[in-house]
């Protein structure tokens, strides 16, 4: 409103303390203002492009559909967005447990291969020790088998000596019977 409607009045102020108060302007509301009049919205169709008046309350109708809807997309959108992190995550979980599976069977499989490799040896061992004894043994058979030989020899030696000396004895004793 500017101050020369005639709706405006201008007033000067009468004298303060330190001089003359400011020139002031009072401005007279419409009637409706005071009276707080519904506000009628004027709205467009998006689909004919016909123009139509609503009051407040139906105006605020349309507004709360409209955030209800966009509240609604922002929310499901939201959510797909949530479903897809959590599949995402899910995935990623997954993936995670596979890996620490694939190290933990790699590894239970080294500690197979190892304690194979190590029963190998071990057999391998086995055997090695297994035939030191019976090479061993052979040794100390044979061993045995000569030192019975030498003892059979130095009996029939003996024996034959025995003989021998009953032989000559008996001769000795023929001679002097005769």
């Amino acid at each position: 409103m500017n101050p020369s409607s005639p709706k405006a009045k201008t007033k000067t102020g009468a004298l303060g303390r330190f001089g003359p108060i400011e020139t002031f302007t009072i401005v007279n509301l419409p009637a409706r203002v005071l009276k707080k009049e519904p506000i009628i919205h004027e709205i467009t169709c998006p689909q004919c492009q016909t123009a139509f008046n609503i009051d407040e309350a139906g105006y605020a109708d349309i507004q709360k559909q409209v955030r209800d809807k966009e509240f609604n997309q922002a929310l499901q959108d939201r959510l797909e967005q949530a479903e897809e992190q959590r599949k995402l995550e899910i995935q990623i979980a997954e993936q995670k447990i596979a890996e620490v599976t694939a190290k933990d069977l790699a590894k239970k499989d080294k500690e197979i291969q190892d304690l194979k490799a190590e029963l190998a040896q071990g057999e391998s061992n086995k055997k090695i020790a297994e035939m030191a004894i019976e090479q061993k043994k052979a040794a100390e058979l044979s061993s045995k088998q000569a030192e019975i030989q030498k003892l059979q020899s130095e009996l029939n030696a003996a024996e034959t000596a025995k003989k021998l000396a009953v032989s000559e004895a008996l001769a000795k004793v023929e001679r002097e019977r005769d």
